[in-house]
């Protein structure tokens, strides 16, 4: 809700106190999206909700980054950063989530997939 609320905002004077809480984002982030790419048996299957709120949260960072100006993205690998911190443990999501499927193991049913359609 904070990535929004600062991108709603036309200075970006807040998307930079925003973005300078990235790592403690992306540590959050990794411990929540580890269990899943581990399939940890104690950790619920994954819905499309929580498959959507993942992506959902690496768009966000990546408007983020792209509402500062030009003059404090040049040379800053900021973009680089994100992509790289975030993107890993939700490719381990979809590679987990892609096995199960090719085994018969459906990890999202239908019913998440219809109450999905409502959010």
């Amino acid at each position: 809700m904070l990535a929004v609320a600062a991108l709603l905002e036309p200075e970006e004077d807040r998307v930079t106190i925003v973005l300078a809480q990235l790592a403690s984002f992306s540590s959050a982030y990794h411990t929540g999206m580890r269990a899943y790419a581990q399939l940890e048996p104690t950790v619920p299957e994954p819905s499309t909700g929580d498959i959507n709120h993942a992506f959902i949260a690496i768009k966000l960072w990546i408007l983020m980054a792209q509402r500062l100006p030009t003059t404090q993205r040049t040379g800053d690998p900021l973009m680089s950063v994100i992509w790289n911190d975030l993107w890993p443990p939700f490719e381990g999501l979809v590679r987990a989530y892609e096995g199960e499927a090719r085994a018969g193991r459906h990890m999202v049913s239908p019913n998440d997939i219809r109450d999905s359609s409502h959010c």
